[in-house]
C-alpha cells in the first residue's frame, strides 16, 4: 500500500492500548505503523464501511426517484408465477 501520489494526511487520537497493538503488529510484520493503519482502514471500507456507503447511495437514488415501488415488484412476480 504505497500509493503516495494520491494521499492526504490526517491526525487522529487513539487509545494508548490500540496504538501499542498497532506498533506491535507493524514491528512483527516489518511494516510501518501508517501501513498497518491504512490496511486496517481499507479492510473496514470493504466491509462495514461499504454497507454504510451503499446505504448512502440508496438514499441518494431514492431522492433522485431511481427506485421501483415494492407493490409493482409484487405484481410483476405474481404475473411470472401464474
Amino acid at each position: 500500500m504505497n500509493i503516495k501520489s494520491n494521499t492526504k494526511s490526517i491526525s487522529i487520537e487513539l487509545p494508548a492500548e490500540t496504538i501499542s497493538k498497532i506498533e506491535s503488529i507493524a514491528e512483527a510484520t516489518e511494516h510501518s505503523v501508517a501501513w498497518v493503519i491504512a490496511r486496517a482502514l481499507a479492510i473496514y471500507l470493504l466491509n462495514e464501511g461499504k454497507d454504510v456507503l451503499n446505504s448512502i447511495e440508496g438514499r441518494d437514488q431514492i431522492a433522485r426517484g431511481e427506485f421501483v415501488d415494492i407493490d409493482d415488484v409484487i405484481v410483476d412476480l405474481e404475473r411470472l408465477i401464474k
